[in-house]
This record gives structure tokens, C-alpha cells and sequence, in this order.
């Protein structure tokens, strides 16, 4: 590794959170093969993968590269550890007991769910990346996620520990995580890296909860909790939503039993484009340089956008619950990869540009599949971060609709007290006071 190299550490907390994650890792091996079988090592020479991978060494001593991760979900949702021979000795064969003793020796198998996200997890993880949790009540509400951490801390911190100590200039963490209890474990973890291990950087992602019916209360609460911590503890907000790529899919006939790895590919491809910047290998930004580009002063809320072109055509979605940017706004950073026919008509006051010409998209299988891009490996991308406008709406919508909710009805959040829940709108209140203050934008 370079000693010029600025790590990053990841962190996915919950189901989806992982559907995201394994796609991103994905991605980014994909066009480590790509670029090595097909002699194309001029399209990505300017990519340190470093960055979010780290080198390692087996028992027996062969190299190994791995994401520097950690992934934690429930055990049901995990199904079994993905199948690996990294830092394991060659397992024990039922012939091979039936030499130790006389007697029939019975050979049990954990069983392996059909739809997880470990099915389309292609990448090996190092063994410290992978947390299981044993959850015995309802995983709903937002403070459970405090008893999930509580009864794995061990665990937690012995991964976190791990990958932190071992990075020579650590430049911060990127913090993903679902909007139920895993909001409250990803605070819980947020504040371990802050106050005890003394992370520089936390880019904090919470994914939207969009429950209907019933769920659809129990869902404004836990995103109001998430929100509100993220704020509290967090460098930056990028809060990222699926709905508008599900819809996409639906009114194109994709309707398949397990959406959530079609509609996390496309997230993925946002997140591995917008994150471009960081990992370069020469001139590249830190995390907190790339992140302030689209802060101004105290507003910290970030919403995302992304665009393909195709051989067949041109579209876009958002991947945030904001909404598409609009044209008012305080900041605006684009990254391209690959080489667009048409670019976005752009202010150069209040917008930074990234270019990658060299650097296309190699999609995966999943996102082969849901852009239809059959003919071409290459796509060419346009990501985009923005503060602006939207945040203020979105804010308001959220908090007076989770003022109106009588949760004590909710058996998930009967115990809830009052005064928390006043807290975290006051804080969220706050914010919204902040973005209506519109002097800095365009």
C-alpha cells in the first residue's frame, strides 16, 4: 500500500444497507478484472483502489485484498457466511472423520436462505468484516438498535479497532445504515468513533424507510430519530431512498421477487461515482474536501442524482427522499465518468465538476440486467451531490406529519417517552430554521 494512500473504512448496518454495499464491492472488483483481462489499464490507472481495500496475508501465507468493511445484520438475513477459503484451513472432509473413529459421522450444513444479500455477495470479505446479530424482539423500532449494540459491542469494537489501527493515515469513515433499529445501532457505533476511537471524518448515509399502511408511522418516527443523530454526530447527511428507481423498474415490467439487489445496483453505481474524487491516485481529495464542497457553513444535508447514457438512451434518478436538485440551490458537485454526448448546463460559481473520462462504468450482472445495456460493459455516468432547496420541504413534510402521530398506539414505541421525541424535532426544527435562512444560495 502507498504510503501516500488516505484510507477509508466502511461501515453497512442492516439489510438493505448491505444490499448496497455488496453491489459497490462488486462494482469496483469488476473493473479491477476488466481492466486487467482486456489489457485496458489505461482507462483505470487513475484509481487507487487502496483506498477502500486493504492487503493482507493467509495462514499459509498467500496475498489476499479485501474490502476494508464491516457488515452487520441480523442472522436470518445473513443466512450462513459466505463461503470462503480466506484465512481458513482446508476444511475437514466426512471421509477424512470417518478415519478418526469408527461410526458414521453425520456432516450438518446451516441453511442457506434463498434471498439474502450474501446470494449476490461475489466479493470475499476478511473474517473481521462480518458481524451476525441475534435479535429475539421486535427489530422495528429505533431504540432497540441500542440493545443491539449494547449486547455486541465486543464484536463491534474488536472489527472497528482492527481496520482503524491498521490504516497509516486514516482520512475518515463512510457510515451506511437502515432506517429502523439500525439507525439507532449506527448512532451508537457513530459515537464509539467519534468520542472513544477519535475518527476524523464520518459521511453519514441513512436509507429512507417508505413503509405504507400500518409501518407508515412507525417509519416517520425512525427516520426522524435517524436524521436527527445523523446531524448530531456526523460530518455530512447524504440520506439516500429507492422509490423513484423502484417505480422506474415497475412501469418497465421489472417486478421480480428481490428488488432490493435491482434497486441497490443503481445506488451502488451513485455511491462508486460520486466517491471518485477521493481515490485518485494523483491530486486526489480528501473525504472532508469533497464533502465540504457540497456543505455550506452548517447546512450539511446532502441529496444525490444520477444519469446514464446507454447505447439505447439517456435517464436519471434520484436516490434521495428530497426529491430531484432544483435550480435553487447553495452547491453542486458533478462527477462524470466516461465521455458524455450532452453535459449538464452548470453554474461554475456554486458548482465543482470532477471529470473521469477514462473511467467508465463496468456494470455487473444486476445492473446489466435492469439497464439493459447488453451490447457494451461501459457506461457513462453522471453523479451528482447537492445541497439546496428541497431540504426545506422535505424537512417540514417530515416533521409535521410525525407531530400528528399518536405513537403511543404504536406497540413498537409504546414506552417511548414524549421528551425524546421532542428532542429530536427540535433538532430537525433547527435545521429547517437554518435552510430557510436562503442568503448564500443561487
Amino acid at each position: 500500500m502507498s504510503s501516500l494512500c488516505r484510507e477509508l473504512v466502511t461501515i453497512h448496518c442492516g439489510n438493505y444497507a448491505n444490499y448496497i454495499g455488496c453491489q459497490w464491492w462488486s462494482l469496483q472488483e469488476i473493473a479491477f478484472h476488466y481492466a486487467t483481462s482486456y489489457d485496458k489499464v489505461e482507462k483505470f490507472k487513475d484509481i487507487n483502489p487502496d483506498v477502500t481495500h486493504r492487503e493482507g496475508k493467509t495462514l499459509s501465507g498467500d496475498i489476499t485484498y479485501t474490502p476494508r468493511v464491516i457488515s452487520l445484520d441480523f442472522k436470518e438475513n445473513i443466512g450462513h457466511r459466505p463461503e470462503s477459503d480466506l484465512y481458513r484451513v482446508k476444511p475437514i472432509q466426512e471421509s477424512e472423520l470417518n478415519q478418526c473413529f469408527d461410526g458414521k459421522a453425520d456432516v450438518h450444513k446451516e441453511e442457506v436462505l434463498q434471498e439474502s444479500w450474501t446470494k449476490y455477495l461475489s466479493t470475499r470479505y476478511h473474517p473481521k468484516s462480518l458481524i451476525s446479530l441475534n435479535a429475539h424482539q421486535n427489530p422495528i423500532p429505533y431504540q432497540f438498535g441500542y440493545e443491539l449494540y449494547a449486547k455486541h459491542l465486543r464484536d463491534i469494537e474488536d472489527s472497528l479497532y482492527f481496520f482503524v489501527e491498521e490504516c497509516d493515515n486514516m482520512q475518515g469513515v463512510i457510515l451506511m445504515s437502515d432506517g429502523n433499529s439500525f439507525g439507532g445501532l449506527s448512532e451508537k457505533i457513530n459515537e464509539l468513533l467519534t468520542d472513544e476511537i477519535g475518527v476524523p471524518v464520518i459521511y453519514s448515509m441513512p436509507i429512507w424507510n417508505n413503509s405504507v399502511g400500518e409501518d407508515y408511522r412507525s417509519s416517520l418516527l425512525n427516520n426522524i430519530f435517524s436524521l436527527s443523530s445523523t446531524f448530531q454526530n456526523s460530518s455530512s447527511v447524504l440520506s439516500l431512498e429507492s422509490s423513484m428507481i423502484l417505480n422506474f423498474l415497475q412501469s418497465n415490467g421489472i417486478n421480480e421477487l428481490n428488488m432490493d439487489a435491482r434497486t441497490s445496483s443503481i445506488i451502488a453505481s451513485f455511491i462508486d461515482t460520486t466517491l471518485l474524487p477521493i481515490r485518485r491516485k494523483e491530486n486526489s481529495l480528501t473525504l472532508i474536501d469533497h464533502i465540504n464542497d457540497v456543505n455550506v457553513g452548517t447546512k450539511r444535508l446532502h441529496s444525490g442524482y444520477i444519469k446514464f447514457q446507454t447505447e439505447k438512451n439517456e435517464f436519471g434518478f434520484s436516490v434521495s427522499p428530497q426529491g430531484p436538485s432544483t435550480d435553487k440551490y447553495y452547491s453542486r458537485v458533478f462527477v462524470e465518468r466516461g465521455k458524455f454526448d450532452k453535459l449538464t448546463k452548470r453554474d461554475t460559481n456554486l458548482t465543482k465538476t470532477h471529470e473521469f473520462h477514462n473511467h467508465p462504468l463496468i456494470v455487473n450482472k444486476i445492473l446489466n440486467d435492469v439497464l439493459e445495456t447488453t451490447n457494451s460493459y461501459e457506461l457513462n455516468i453522471e453523479g451528482e451531490l447537492t445541497n439546496d432547496a428541497n431540504n426545506v420541504d422535505f424537512l417540514k413534510k417530515l416533521t409535521t406529519n410525525t407531530s400528528k402521530i399518536d405513537y403511543r398506539r404504536i406497540p413498537a414505541f409504546a414506552t417511548l417517552e414524549k421528551d425524546v421525541l421532542d428532542d429530536n424535532l427540535t433538532i430537525l426544527n433547527s435545521v429547517i430554521d437554518l435552510y430557510q435562512n436562503r442568503d448564500d444560495m443561487i
